[in-house]
């Protein structure tokens, strides 16, 4: 199963879950210039069963719109 996480919400925290409990991940980063001063993308982080994709940017958004 693939899930693309743009919001902050019960997906967000269902693939935090879903992570924490593996003992295994696999890791992907896009985006230009990966490195200190470069501009990423997305994170993808998968268990055996499971990718999880984490737009970035929009996420970042949530996080400067949202009142928590």
């Amino acid at each position: 199963m693939v899930y693309l996480i743009n919001t902050l919400g019960d997906l967000f925290d269902y693939a935090l879950q879903e992570l924490a409990k593996s003992k295994e991940l696999g890791l992907k980063l896009e985006g230009k210039g990966i490195h200190r001063f470069g501009h990423l993308c997305t994170i993808a982080l998968s268990t055996r069963e499971t990718v999880f994709i984490f737009d970035v940017q929009q996420l970042k958004y949530m996080e400067k719109t949202c009142w928590f």
